[in-house]
């Protein structure tokens, strides 16, 4: 079976979209959170007992890191949450591959990943495509809004 992948951009991390993933996961019990630098979060006040028992997680330092851990570890759900920023600083065909990669988890080995990226709009959006969908709910400034249709 197929996994899904979800790359979507927020202006600043809110923790209730992790718990929301790890809600809608039914087959595992486990899931990875893999957080970039400049996300500061106090992980006990932020997040349900529940999710903190299931969450395992990685501080993500360099693009290459990122690379390594999804091609090395198992195929538990994994939710990336990186700044925009973090990812404006790697290189484009580092992206690439990057997508690459989450693509073959996702539709070969029935991984689901969701990508928040946290902060401005930038370049990264050239490689990985718009984090905007139309007809849905769209996070900005705090403030839930529905997205233009049109």
């Amino acid at each position: 079976m197929h996994g899904s992948l979800r790359i979507y951009r927020t202006e600043s991390f809110h923790p209730g979209n992790v718990d929301r993933f790890r809600m809608q996961e039914i087959d595992d019990t486990v899931f990875h959170l893999l957080i970039s630098d400049g996300i500061v979060v106090d992980f006990r006040a932020a997040f349900m007992p529940e999710t903190l028992e299931s969450m395992r997680i990685q501080r993500i330092l360099t693009s290459y890191q990122l690379q390594r851990i999804l091609m090395e570890s198992d195929d538990y759900p994994y939710f990336i949450a990186v700044t925009s920023h973090s990812i404006s600083d790697w290189k484009a065909s580092i992206l690439q591959s990057i997508l690459d990669i989450l693509r073959i988890k996702t539709y070969y080995r029935g991984c689901r990943i969701d990508m928040n990226i946290i902060g401005e709009r930038d370049i990264h959006e050239l490689y990985m495509g718009s984090t905007k969908v139309a007809g849905r709910k769209a996070h900005t400034e705090g403030i839930f809004r529905w997205g233009e249709l049109h």
